[in-house]
């Protein structure tokens, strides 16, 4: 009887350590993941702001009273 008690202390302990080591690993691997998130969404910010300004450019080009002239003499 005491064998079988040892035993299932130690089967405890192990499960109990076990269990307590994959949720350290799932917390890593959650910080990891919303670190990365938030590389990604500054990177994505940037890219908007560029895109954003090419469109302003873009938007001064098409209305220009030159580009109108231009466009009016080559449909001649």
């Amino acid at each position: 009887m005491f064998e079988l008690s040892v035993v299932a202390i130690v089967a405890i302990v192990v499960t109990a350590r076990t269990i307590r080591g994959y949720m350290a690993y799932r917390a890593q691997v959650h910080e990891l993941q919303v670190a990365q998130n938030e590389n990604n969404s500054d990177a994505l910010a940037t890219h908007v702001k560029q895109l954003e300004s090419r469109i302003e450019v873009l938007e001064k080009l098409v209305t220009d009273q030159g580009y109108e002239l231009d466009k009016k003499i080559r449909a001649l």
